[in-house]
């Protein structure tokens, strides 16, 4: 039966199978409706005769049925509901008041037990773990609505007890599954009523024993099966995690209640009882027995020994969390981290040894987190220590005895053993931290790190190394900031001076000549190289220190250049790298210092002028820069040599610049650095020294700045009484450096040096002059004279053949552009004009000059795609400038008409001269006319002769649309056309579409708006299959889909009438027919799999068009049933709805509609929902009863159905 089953279309599954049994049990709850309802002229006694009569009718004709092959799963259906039905009859006889025949509670308990019994022996003569699983499902009920006491507990532990038996037995493990659910979730439903009544310590006794044994016969049953199939298959693995949260989870809800001052009994008792599961696990699913390879996660999901022992560890850990306090915890929990460690070590399980890690953590968080805040104090051997102090260096001991231990273990977890090191020696640091002085911690820690390196170098204990290093950093950090800098409350920094900075660098320099003298053997040369760098480093920044705190600060920075100079030849003599880094460091730190003490703020202390330590400090770095210039190559490395030297000599020439910078007045200063830089660039170029010629490039860059700062953006000209009397000058200078780069030779200078020099000096004059430009003209003609000296630019460099200049002009040609959009355009500033046009026609002219200039150009005088790019750019802005005239010169309504005309024009011209440019032109500007309508021209409220304006500037688009998307066609037809003109063809044809259904809302109205879109609709999907045009038929798609949008959203709110009708009745119902309609228009296509071409949305577009019957079906069934939803009363609404399905059901297997039978169905699920969401609660009990009914009867008619013509129906399917 379920080989015949499976092979069966699911339709025929969901119609035969389940609406069978979802219309007994909506049946059934109507009858338990029934029986619940007070009749005037019916009694109680009454009414359980007819629960009765009916339950055995339903329950008879199951079994007859059943008998028949064709109506098995009907048949067992029907004896389900027939049980279900009996049971809840018996159920009402004392659990209604309006049924109610039998007083006595215990008798009905009996009656309620033989019914399921019954139940159950029925549903075991058939093995069917559905049927079981019901009769089991209704034993829970009988006891969750029995009355409530300690007896309807303990009575659940029998009934568990045969589930697990029958379960076992027939190897159900979903059964199993569903009864530790059941199982504990009755426990929870009865024992939470027991709990919150009553306060008897008895009660809570009682059910504690009943969860433990709910606990022991499920974990019984998980070993058991584990032992007979050594993995757990699917859902079986849920036993345990499921039984784990029933037991802890509701003993955990109630125990505080009774006894919250012993629940670390229960974490203890409990960890007790999952130590024994784990040896039993760890006997029966060893990890040996787990595939090579196997993971912990897997072994745990496969039932192994590791989340029985994890689960043991967190109950046992909460167990002293709840029962210690105090240091006493942190001893508890290091012997239990301890003793997993050493059963790890014993048994060789690494998961062992990882659970004792995560135990160690907590006492060091305990010990970091809270118990150093306490201030408590203890004397031992005369010394008062902290209260913790003791624990934290037993516990560090610890640490170190587990790293000795796991180091004698060949391990694979390296981890752990680096772990408990690093943990012992970071608490070491945390006692030194709050036992020593703060004044000397720093000392401590630097000594310490000494022993640490010391063990670690001679014991060859890498980690204890690396911990030596860790603490000597943060010695380091101490001694900065408090002996250094003075930072801790109450020090100062003058105080430590002597007594810890010079001890801390002899130490700092003992190390470096520790490690200096030491052999490679002993330490690897990468290690001795970088301490000795951090070593010596320390010791400079120390003395470094000591000149900051012993000189005055206007002569810090000199001090510092001075004390670069020897560590430089001490770095040179001796061949130490790390030496002379250090030199240049404090030569970089001592500029620093002359720059923000002795330039920023002025401050030169006695010193009668800025030279008196400026010229000393730019002495010594321009000495610096010849010394390495004159140095030898075998002395030093030629890359350090040049980076010193370029250094230096940077630094003498932004010291001179400052000077230059203190001397002139700011009107002349861009002007000064400007002539400084002709000196520069001569020295540079004859020396051949490229640094220096940089340096003359950026003190002219700097000049170009500081008169665009100065002179140009703050117009500080001084006594000048023209602009030109500082500009002039300085467009001579740069002009003359281009003309210098451009008489020069190759021999002199390199080329690409040489042009990019010529290039930004012509760059900076044509910037000069066009500034001279705004600032001589009005602004009203600054554009055109833009444009105007942007041909002149192009002109002679097109004739100099110098390509730079043609780049000018292309700028100002852009810049002239920009001048007139931003001042003639938007701003409208035209002077005397009478209209803006009168400017931007000359604008226009020259535009297309331009292109005709480019048209007529001769081969070979400018590159190909510069000439064609300049074509096409003075082609658009002519289009831009021309759209942009008859946009101010034309009344408003007609702009969208003219811009139409304009793409007309430019399109027919594009494909005369085969100018494919003009054609994008073309769309361009029709995608701007298409706009504008929605901006301007939807929106007018004017007519002539009686038609509204809209419809006067609309339909001529839509009409010029339309005409394109037909000569694209065309030209295609022709091979005349591009391939991106067929994409515009496209929307060619869609433009129209959305222009008529606008036209239609603004003047149909809001009410009537849908009912011309249907007919819209209609129109496309007829022209589309005769056209055999799939756009058409797309646009017809979403014509209606929009249309049922506006339909649902706005139309049933409508509370206008229309004839006598109203206004949602009759659109809904015009819609609908149209939506009707459209679907029986629509062709019907097969099964067959489409081969479909094309991108995705093309794709998805072809399914949908393929599926267009089932899209129209689908938005009329929608749009009729919230019209049903809004115009029946909502107490029959259930019932409508259910007729609608039955209806639509009729007709799909009239029609051979498959759509409307699955339409059908959904809306009698929706039924099926909405009587048990909504009528349950709301209605009133006889239309809830009539609900109930008429509904369980439709779905089992319906399911009677599918079953009888099975055969016959499955050539619809």
């Amino acid at each position: 039966m379920q080989e015949q089953a499976s092979r069966e279309e699911w339709e025929a599954i969901v119609g035969g199978s389940w609406l069978n049994k979802v219309g007994v049990f909506v049946l059934v709850i109507g009858l338990a409706l029934f029986l619940g309802y007070s009749f005037r002229y019916l009694g109680p006694a009454g009414r359980v005769a007819i629960g009765f009569v009916l339950s055995a009718a339903i329950l008879l004709g199951g079994v007859i049925l059943e008998r028949r092959a064709r109506y098995v799963i009907f048949g067992r259906g029907l004896i389900g509901g027939g049980w279900a039905a009996l049971y809840f009859t018996t159920y009402a006889m004392h659990g209604l008041e309006a049924s109610r025949v039998v007083v006595d509670p215990m008798l009905a308990m009996i009656l309620l037990g033989a019914a399921a019994a019954g139940m159950i022996i029925h549903s075991l003569r058939y093995r069917s773990e559905i049927v079981t699983g019901l009769a089991y499902l209704s034993g829970f009920v009988a006891i969750a609505i029995s009355p409530v006491s300690s007896f309807s507990v303990i009575a659940s532990v029998p009934l568990a007890g045969s589930l697990l038996f029958v379960a076992q037995r027939f190897s159900w493990t979903n059964m199993v599954v569903a009864g530790v659910i059941g199982t504990y979730g009755t426990y929870a439903v009865k024992y939470g009523t027991i709990a919150q009544t009553s306060t008897l310590l008895s009660d809570f006794a009682s059910g504690q024993l009943v969860l433990a044994i709910y606990w022991l016969m499920f974990e019984g049953c998980d070993l058991m099966d584990m032992l007979r199939r050594r993995e757990a298959p699917g859902l079986a693995r849920a036993i345990f995690p499921l039984n784990v949260c029933g037991f802890v989870g509701i003993s955990l809800l109630y125990w505080p209640s009774f006894a919250q001052e012993t629940l670390y009994l229960f974490f203890m008792a409990t960890g007790a009882a999952y130590l024994a599961s784990t040896m039993i696990r760890a006997k029966v699913r060893p990890p040996s027995s787990f595939p090579e390879g196997s993971d912990t996660v897997q072994r745990m999901i496969g039932g192994g020994y590791e989340v029985a022992i994890t689960l043991t560890v967190v109950l046992v850990t909460t167990g002293m969390l709840l029962k210690f306090s105090g240091l006493d915890l942190n001893l508890v929990l290091l012997l239990e981290g301890e003793f997993l460690l050493l059963a790890g070590l014993r048994l060789k399980q690494p998961y062992l040894r990882l659970l004792a890690a995560a135990v160690f953590v907590l006492p060091v968080i305990k010990m970091v987190a809270v118990d150093i805040q306490r201030v408590e104090q203890i004397t031992a051997a005369s010394a008062s220590l902290r209260a913790w102090t003791p624990v934290a260096l037993l516990t560090a001991s610890v640490f170190y005895l587990n790293r000795w231990l796991a180091s004698r273990e060949l391990l694979s977890q390296r981890f752990l053993e680096l772990a408990y090191g690093f943990a012992a020696t970071a608490l070491l640091l945390v006692i030194l931290n709050f036992e020593m002085p703060l004044g000397n911690l720093g000392i401590g820690y630097l000594l310490l790190a000494l022993a640490l390196f010391e063990i670690g170098l001679r014991r060859n204990f890498e980690e204890f190394r690396i911990h030596s290093y860790l603490a000597s950093a943060l010695g380091l950090a101490v001694l900065l900031s408090v002996n250094v800098l003075g930072q801790s409350s109450g020090t100062r920094a003058a105080d430590y001076l002597w007594t810890t900075l010079m001890p801390a660098a002899f130490l700092a320099y003992g190390a470096t000549a520790r490690v200096h003298r030491l052999v490679t053997e002993r330490l690897p040369e990468s290690e001795r190289a970088v301490v000795r760098v951090i070593s010596s480093w320390a010791g400079t920044v120390m003395v470094a220190g000591l000149a900051w705190h012993a000189l005055p600060r206007p002569y810090v920075g000199l001090a510092w250049l001075v004390m670069a100079v020897p560590l430089f030849e001490a770095g040179l003599r001796a061949r130490l790298g790390e030496i002379r880094m250090q030199s240049y460091a404090i030569g970089v730190a001592g500029l620093g210092a002359i720059d923000i003490i002795n330039i920023v703020p002025l401050d030169f202390g006695a010193a009668p002028h800025a030279s008196v330590v400026i010229v000393p400090a730019a002495l010594l770095v321009y000495a610096a820069a010849a010394r390495m210039y004159r140095l030898a190559p075998e002395r030093m490395e030629d890359r350090e040599r040049g980076i010193a030297r370029f250094i230096s000599s940077w630094a003498g020439t932004a010291l001179v610049a400052w000077l230059v910078w203190y001397s002139l007045p700011r009107t002349y200063l861009g002007l000064g650095w400007l002539i400084m830089t002709v000196p520069l660039f001569e020295v540079g170029l004859r020396a051949r020294l490229g640094e220096v010629r940089a340096q003359s490039y950026v003190m002219a860059v700097a000049g170009l700045a500081t008169i665009v700062i100065v002179n140009i953006i703050g117009l500080d000209f001084g006594g000048a009484p023209h602009p030109w009397m500082v500009l002039v000058p300085a467009a001579l200078l740069t002009y003359g450096a281009a003309i210098r780069m451009h008489r020069l030779t190759p021999e002199w200078l390199e080329e690409h040096e040489r042009g990019a020099v010529r290039l930004l000096s012509s760059w900076a004059g044509t910037a000069l002059v066009a500034w001279l430009v705004w600032y001589s003209l009005p602004r009203t003609y600054l554009g055109l004279g833009w444009l105007i000296m942007g041909v002149s630019l192009f002109e002679v460099g097109l004739r100099a053949r110098l390509g730079e200049v043609r780049l000018q002009s292309y700028v100002m040609g852009v810049a002239g552009l920009a001048a007139l959009a931003v001042v003639n355009v938007y701003g409208l500033d035209v002077g005397d004009a009478p209209y803006p046009w009168m400017m931007l026609a000359p604008a226009a002219l020259l535009a297309y000059a331009g292109a005709a200039r480019m048209l007529r150009l001769l081969p070979g005088r400018l590159p190909d795609a510069e000439q064609l790019s300049l074509r096409d750019v003075s082609s658009l802005a002519g289009t831009v400038l021309l759209a942009l005239v008859l946009w101010s010169a034309l009344p408003t309504p007609v702009v969208a008409v003219g811009w139409g005309i304009i793409g007309l024009l430019l399109f027919e011209l594009g494909f005369s001269l085969a100018y494919p440019l003009l054609r994008r032109q073309a769309s361009v500007v029709l995608a701007l006319a298409f706009g504008r309508l929605f901006l301007t021209n939807f929106t007018g409220m004017g007519e002539t002769f009686a038609i509204s304006h809209r419809v006067l500037t609309v339909l001529p688009l839509i009409v010029l649309f339309y005409y394109l998307w037909a000569r694209l066609k065309d030209e295609a037809r022709q091979q005349r056309a591009l391939p991106w003109e067929q994409w515009v063809a496209i929307l060619y044809l869609y433009a129209p579409v959305v222009l008529a259904v606008a036209l239609i809302r603004f003047e149909a109205g809001r009410v009537l708006a849908v009912v011309g879109w249907a007919l819209l609709g209609v129109g496309l999907l007829i022209a589309g299959i005769r056209l055999n045009n799939r756009d058409l038929r797309w646009q017809s798609y979403a014509v209606a889909i929009l249309t049922f949008a506006r339909c649902w959203a706005t139309n049933f709110y409508i509370p206008e009438s229309l004839a006598g009708m109203f206004g949602r009745v009759f659109a809904g119902t015009v819609v609908t027919a149209s939506f009707f309609a459209a679907q029986f228009l629509s062709p019907r296509h097969g099964d067959e799999t489409l081969t479909i071409e094309g991108n995705w949305l093309r794709r998805l577009l072809i399914r949908f068009d393929a599926r267009g019957r089932t899209v129209f079906s689908l938005l009329a069934i929608i749009l009729l049933t919230v019209l049903i939803f809004y115009e029946v009363s909502g107490n029959l609404l259930t019932v409508a709805w259910a007729l609608e399905g039955a209806v639509l059901l009729g007709v799909g297997f009239a029609a051979h509609e498959r759509v409307m039978r699955l339409s059908g169905l959904l809306l009698l699920a929706a039924c099926i929902l909405k009587v048990f969401a909504y009528d349950f609660q709301q209605l009133e009990a006889l239309f809830r009863i009539l609900s109930f009914i008429v509904l369980g009867l439709l779905l089992i008619g319906v399911s009677l159905l599918y079953t009888r013509f099975r055969e016959q129906l499955r050539q619809y399917l």
